[in-house]
């Protein structure tokens, strides 16, 4: 967990800063705590967020790990270098100070301390609306054209021509996203003029590139405030109207529009401050990429500002990109990175090492696709001798582990050289140390869309099995039973018939016996609550809500498999994109919603410390009477005090294939109910999982030889993995 504290509780702080701290903080993300030198701001904060506050930020400073400096400009400047001096990582509001000076010291004390992260708060470019629609057009090709438009009514005499004045206002924001979407300009030209009173306040600036170009309309003298944005490239077009409203056009296909939720058009969430204050936790947490918008940004950000600024109306002018913009378009985007990915052909044939002894040689990779393997590759197998093993990961550009593997050392991954990829069997890559990998340059696949596959049919094969009451339905048939709707499974006439039979008890004693039987029901169901088949309804699955609490590999291929049932499905995910997710044809929402709205509910998140416990008696409570809950992700997702609490009631059925203690304890009060299907944790075990799971190391081997793209863990995505 992150300490992270805010400076400055002004309207902004109130609008967008400390919404989203909130719901990090509620996440377990981060820990806030707040300050401003007016006492009244403190504590309305205080009040309103509770969080703790303080006049003075120097006294909470010694207990946090960050700071978020929410002040005017000109003093954020200040009280940034300050923080940076005392050890503090530091997200500073837009823009970096007032002058280009004032950011140039801020870049200079950040190259003092550059173990510490720095950003500037440019949250627009973390709008989930914006950050979907530039992963869709980087699908298929670069952008050319940027257009972006601020408008506002009046306000007096502003702007002027100096850097303390419209470059303060959100217009700058338009200027970042030109900057993140086509690059630095080479030149630019600038027009602007006077509607009305005062100083210019119509503004038109032209910036041109190489490869692209992007026009900014800066209008004072408007009706009303608009933010709108938009791009082109090579058969696509977008229109992007923060903070709830983008359009996607493609060549031969309908015009798309697209919404966030109710939650997301909040500035929170809409204007990007959440999506920015989770990239920068992630950063200082050591989880995640460092932004792209350092205070190195910042200085470079003003300089082209103070251009601008310096240039007449109608001029032009040819600048120079600072180093800091002398990179590829896409590593300015600021955008999550995409878990798909293209690794170079190697320039020759490759060794491949198979780290796996001859017994599981034969289990994960059948002769066939060892031999495609090996027409492509030099592909070297372990005989289980140590010093072959330190030979073959010298030269080993390849190496496939993983299931069945013995592990890896750190020493020894270290001592391979030439390795470029690593291919592991199974999901989870967190014995390998990836985070050491990735800072070689080392690429990380896994197959866990093998996996995936497998252990989706296991989430329909018992959502259908928990809304037919399957197993109930079964067991009162072994009793003997014959369960009909609208009555119990087990009748008490029909028991007590078959008891006197066998144990030939006299017509005249049946009646007491049926009674005592009554008795002994009475008893159990009150020590032993159950849902019983037929006492509870069972539904159909064709057109019902399904939830699925994540968006990873088995939830897509859980929602690939419910498609011919027609039913409405609900995501609630903070990584799956909206074009991914509608592609599915499902709908992002959040989890409260998905949980209370749905028959089924499924998990399918990593187990983090963010995410441990994320399904507690809140949740629990908004299931509806006749859900499905299925867990085959982690057991340590949900508290199973409160699903215990919750499954009580009777009205319910889950279906758990995983838990907090494995094995599950023998008396553990699971085992008790009848209205929780269990199973081993074997939900991706089948005859063909290795096979499948081979199929999959291999074909990633031969698709990275072929230059094709693969999927790969990138930090952000470990961050997200158990």
């Amino acid at each position: 967990m992150v300490n992270v504290l805010l400076i400055g509780c002004g309207q902004i702080a109130v609008i967008g800063h400390l919404p989203a701290l909130r719901i990090l903080q509620d996440e377990g993300l981060v820990q806030v705590t707040a300050c401003d030198p007016d006492a009244g701001k403190a504590q309305e904060a205080a009040a309103r967020f509770g969080v703790k506050c303080a006049t003075d930020w120097t006294e909470l400073a010694d207990g946090a790990d960050a700071a978020i400096v929410c002040v005017p400009p000109g003093i954020n400047a200040e009280i940034a270098v300050a923080a940076l001096e005392r050890g503090l990582h530091v997200l500073c509001e837009k823009p970096p100070g007032r002058t280009v000076e004032q950011s140039e010291a801020m870049a200079a004390a950040a190259s003092r301390r550059p173990d510490l992260v720095t950003m500037i708060g440019f949250n627009r470019r973390f709008s989930p609306l914006r950050t979907e629609m530039m992963e869709r057009s980087l699908r298929l090709g670069p952008v050319n054209s940027f257009y972006g438009r601020f408008s506002r009514p009046s306000l007096g005499g502003e702007p002027s021509n100096t850097a303390s004045d419209w470059i303060t206002a959100d217009s700058s924001h338009a200027l970042d996203l030109a900057l993140a979407t086509v690059g630095f300009p080479t030149r630019f030209s600038v027009s602007r003029r006077l509607v009305g009173r005062g100083e210019d306040n119509v503004w038109t600036v032209h910036l041109h590139s190489d490869d692209a170009s992007a026009i900014l309309l800066f209008n004072y003298a408007a009706g009303r405030r608009v933010e709108t944005f938009e791009w082109a490239g090579a058969g696509y077009d977008v229109r992007l109207s923060l903070p709830s409203r983008a359009e996607w056009a493609q060549t031969g296909q309908p015009v798309e529009t697209l919404t966030n939720n109710d939650d997301a058009a909040t500035p929170s969430v809409g204007y990007g401050f959440l999506a920015e204050h989770r990239v920068f936790a992630a950063a200082v947490a050591g989880t995640g990429e460092r932004p792209q918008t350092s205070f190195a940004y910042g200085a470079g950000f003003m300089r082209l500002v103070a251009d601008i600024l310096d240039t007449d109306s109608g001029d032009a002018r040819a600048i120079t990109a600072p180093a800091l913009f002398e990179e590829s378009k896409e590593e300015q985007i600021g955008r999550p990175l995409a878990i798909s990915t293209n690794v170079r052909r190697p320039e020759s044939r490759p060794s491949v090492f198979l780290h796996h002894p001859l017994a599981t040689q034969a289990q994960y990779f059948p002769a066939s696709a060892l031999a495609d393997l090996k027409s492509h590759a030099d592909v070297r197998t372990w005989t289980g001798d140590d010093d072959q093993l330190d030979v073959a990961l010298k030269d080993a550009q390849v190496v496939i582990s993983g299931r069945g593997a013995p592990r890896l050392s750190r020493e020894r991954l270290e001592s391979a050289a030439s390795l470029e990829l690593l291919v592991v069997l199974g999901a989870s890559v967190g014995q390998w140390e990836p985070l050491a990998l990735l800072d070689r340059g080392i690429a990380i696949a896994n197959t866990a869309d093998a996996v995936a596959q497998i252990v989706a049919e296991h989430c329909l094969m018992v959502t259908l099995a928990g809304l037919r009451r399957l197993t109930d339905i079964d067991r009162a048939m072994h009793r003997g039973s014959w369960p009909r709707p609208g009555q119990p499974t087990g009748s008490q006439t029909t028991l007590a018939r078959t008891v006197a039979k066998r144990l030939h008890i006299p017509d005249a004693v049946r009646p007491h016996a049926r009674a005592a039987l009554r008795a002994v029901r009475r008893a159990r169901t009150t020590t032993k609550p159950a849902v019983r088949a037929n006492e509870s309804p069972s539904y159909d699955l064709r057109g019902e809500v399904v939830a699925l609490i994540g968006w990873g590999h088995t939830a897509r291929h859980f929602a690939r498999l419910l498609q011919p049932f027609g039913c409405e499905i609900l995501v609630a995910s903070e990584s799956g994109s909206l074009h991914e997710i509608a592609q599915a044809r499902a709908k992002r929402v959040s989890v409260g919603e998905a949980i209370g709205s749905a028959r089924v509910v499924s998990l399918h998140k990593g187990l983090t410390d963010r995410t441990r416990g994320c399904i507690g008696r809140p949740e629990l409570a908004q299931l509806r009477p006749g859900a499905v809950f299925i867990n085959a992700a982690r057991g340590g997702l949900v508290d199973e005090s409160a699903l215990l609490a919750r499954l009580s009631k009777g009205d319910i059925v889950a279906a758990l294939d995983v838990f907090e203690e494995e094995p599950l304890p023998q008396r553990h009060p699971f085992r008790s109910l009848d209205n929780v299907i269990l199973t081993p944790h074997n939900a991706s075990s089948t005859a063909q999982e290795a096979q499948r799971i081979g199929d999959q190391a291999v074909q990633t081997v031969l698709s990275w030889i072929a230059g094709d793209e693969i999927e790969l863990i990138s930090t952000e995505r470990l961050a997200r993995m158990t």
